[in-house]
C-alpha cells in the first residue's frame, strides 16, 4: 500500500469515527411515548376573552407547580394579529376568570391574594400597573361579569 493511500484510508476512518461520535447522542435520544409527567407539564390555555375592540385576547395559562402539587393559573394577553403573549399576573395562588370592561380599559379577574383565604375581584388597568382589589366579600366570588355600562 502506498503512503498516500494509507493516509487517505486513515483520514477517512477518522472522519467516519468523528461522524459516528457526533451522531451517537442523537441516536441514544430515541423517541419515547409521552408519560403522565410529560402530560402534566404541558401548559393549559383556557378561558379566552376577546377585547371589546377585537384586537386582543386575555386568557388563563395554567402550569404545573410541582412544589405545591397543583396547577397555578396566571392571566396572559395576546394581540390577535400576532406577536409575543404577555403575562399580566404572577400571584402565588394564581388568578382566574379574566374579563374585559366594556370600554376595554380594565381587566377584572378573581384571585386569592394576601391574607384573604377566599377569591375576590381585582381590577387591572389595561396599560399595566398593579391590580387593585374591588371586593371584600364574605364568601368567594366567581362567574365575574361586567354590566353593559361598566
Amino acid at each position: 500500500m502506498t503512503t498516500s493511500r494509507t493516509r487517505f484510508l486513515l483520514a477517512a476512518t477518522i472522519v467516519a469515527l468523528i461522524v459516528l461520535a457526533a451522531t451517537a447522542g442523537v441516536r441514544s435520544q430515541t423517541p419515547r411515548p409521552m408519560g403522565i409527567v410529560d402530560l402534566l407539564n404541558v401548559p393549559r390555555v383556557a378561558d379566552p376573552e376577546l377585547s371589546p375592540d377585537g384586537r386582543e385576547v386575555v386568557y388563563t395559562r395554567a402550569e404545573s407547580d410541582w412544589k405545591s402539587g397543583k396547577r397555578i393559573l396566571h392571566i396572559w394577553r395576546a394581540r390577535i394579529d400576532g406577536g409575543q403573549p404577555v403575562q399580566l399576573t404572577s400571584g402565588a395562588e394564581g388568578e382566574a376568570e379574566p374579563r374585559w370592561s366594556p370600554d376595554g380599559k380594565t381587566i377584572a379577574f378573581a384571585a386569592r391574594r394576601g391574607d384573604n383565604e377566599l377569591a375576590q375581584i381585582y381590577l387591572l388597568p389595561d396599560d399595566g400597573g398593579e391590580a387593585r382589589p374591588l371586593t371584600t366579600h364574605a364568601t368567594a366570588v366567581s362567574d365575574i361579569a361586567w354590566t353593559p355600562d361598566g
